[in-house]
């Protein structure tokens, strides 16, 4: 479970908001950059989930809390899932500004739109 929020959120909005993001570049550099970014998050998952595995702590908070300081250890703890919880709630508002309006155009379509609530100011 650890590993499919930790993708989620790691990929989050961004990914949806490329194509606004680099309209006004180079498709070559876009693209190098973007191989970047994923090739960092994907390494950065990829220790996450190690460091999980080896201490059986599917959490970051737990995971968090074994560091070798054992006072600032249960501190950041909380703190990490503080940050965790913020930036899943981003994550959240950033799905909705970009998902709803396509979403709701595309369902309004189908009649499926006056069912969703707040569809006219959307339109």
């Amino acid at each position: 479970m650890m590993t499919i929020n930790l993708i989620t959120v790691g990929f989050g909005a961004g990914l949806l908001s490329l194509p606004w993001g680099v309209a006004g570049s180079s498709v070559i550099l876009a693209m190098g950059i973007n191989a970047f970014v994923l090739g960092l998050n994907a390494w950065t998952l990829i220790l996450l989930v190690k460091a999980a595995h080896k201490y059986q702590r599917f959490d970051l908070g737990n995971l968090i809390e074994r560091i070798p300081f054992r006072r600032t250890g249960i501190a950041v703890k909380y703190l990490i899932n503080f940050l965790v919880m913020i930036v899943n709630v981003m994550a959240l508002i950033g799905y909705e500004i970009i998902v709803k309006p396509i979403a709701v155009r595309r369902l309004h379509r189908f009649n499926f739109g006056s069912r969703v609530k707040g569809a006219e100011q959307l339109l």
